[in-house]
């Protein structure tokens, strides 16, 4: 909960992602993660991540995206 992120933690949050959709929303398919903080992007606040969510709907050939940004304010 209050330990600093790492290379390390985001690869962990991104798996946990993918095991989670693919045991209980198994017709998504995500297309791509993206894991970002003020160090990738400078409108993002020091204190805050961004998830990327790109998938796509099986058997209806729908994509979407879903952008989530977490802050610890």
């Amino acid at each position: 909960l209050f330990e600093n992120y790492t290379e390390g933690t985001f690869s962990r949050i991104l798996s946990d992602i993918n095991a989670q959709v693919a045991t209980y929303m198994p017709f998504l398919q995500i297309d791509d993660l993206f894991l970002f903080t003020a160090k990738d992007d400078p409108s993002i606040d020091p204190n805050s991540v961004r998830l990327i969510i790109e998938y796509s709907v099986e058997g209806i050939d729908e994509r979407d995206s879903l952008i989530i940004t977490q802050s610890n304010d």
